[in-house]
């Protein structure tokens, strides 16, 4: 963890740099880590190296600044994780706004649409989104014909 910003500039070998990334991403990718998050609060997020550095990094700021966690969590996961996709009436501050949060049907295709790019974690985070409540003859599973 780097506590304050670096005193002066830092230069580095960037094929040492390379081989590392390169040794991180085909032997330390994919593992299961342990962590201090409650799962049910956070459902869009796993155990995998990011999600848990995320994690332990922003409880670390909120420990040493007396705040919630999960608020910050929540603040990240909204604003840049998913944010309900845009159409032409809508600007981004129109979204960044909006105390209500994205329609059911907005969800929908966002979800759609990220599951189409392969972005799980996205199309988790908008089925837990705050919004517009699901009536009650939805069924999230339905977006599977849409999927094929």
């Amino acid at each position: 963890m780097v506590d304050g910003a670096p005193e002066r500039d830092q230069r580095y070998n960037a094929w040492k740099l390379n081989h590392e990334l390169a040794r991180h991403h085909e032997h330390v990718r994919g593992q299961v880590y342990e962590t201090s998050r409650c799962h049910a609060r956070t459902p869009c997020l796993d155990s995998c190296f990011d999600c848990t550095v995320l994690w332990d990094t922003l409880s670390t700021y909120a420990a040493q600044n007396d705040l919630d966690p999960y608020n910050i969590l929540r603040s990240i996961l909204k604003y840049h994780v998913y944010a309900a996709a845009m159409d032409s009436h809508c600007t981004w501050l129109d979204h960044y706004l909006n105390p209500q949060g994205p329609s059911m049907q907005q969800r929908w295709w966002d979800v759609i649409g990220a599951l189409g790019r392969g972005d799980l974690t996205e199309a988790v985070a908008a089925l837990e989104a705050d919004g517009e409540e699901d009536t009650n003859d939805v069924d999230w599973a339905d977006i599977a014909d849409s999927l094929s």
